[in-house]
């Protein structure tokens, strides 16, 4: 039996009533665990790519009830005055909502993407920028004299 929503960050979870949380918590956490998000920005498309997939599954399952409802009528009668049309507008209606959501889960993934090549390229950038630096190179003698002196004009 599903226990209550876990709580995570960024709120609770998108749990209806009816709906396994415990379903829920396993996708968020198998997709953190994949992604293995490296900073805050990443947490949260993480939290809404789970979002999203979830609202996919909850959308396609609808899906399945109302082909399965509309399935249970002999198509062979003429539903010209039964709602059939309005039911398989529904049906539209949903697909388009798939859609919809899939696109935005898809816009976070391209994000951690981005946000990915974007901190790799900073990191190369300063690799090379400590990499141009001319450094100078010290005698250990020389300090050890340098502190001499110091010590000397201290005392």
């Amino acid at each position: 039996m599903p226990g209550p929503p876990q709580t995570f960050p960024f709120g609770p979870a998108p749990i209806l009533r009816g709906e396994d949380s415990e379903a829920y918590d396993a996708l968020y956490t198998r997709i953190s665990m994949d992604v293995k998000p490296t900073d805050i920005i990443e947490e949260i498309w993480i939290r809404d790519v789970a979002d999203l997939t979830w609202e996919i599954l909850r959308w396609r399952k609808l899906k399945i009830i109302l082909l399965e409802q509309m399935e249970d009528h002999d198509l062979s009668y003429d539903y010209s005055g039964w709602p059939f049309s309005s039911q398989l507008e529904i049906v539209e209606r949903v697909d388009r909502l798939i859609t919809i959501a899939e696109g935005r889960r898809n816009g976070a993934l391209r994000e951690i993407d981005r946000h990915r090549l974007f901190l790799a390229q900073m990191l190369r950038d300063k690799i090379r920028d400590i990499e141009g630096t001319k450094f100078k190179t010290v005698e250990t003698k020389a300090i050890a004299q340098q502190d001499n002196k110091a010590v000397q004009r201290a005392g």
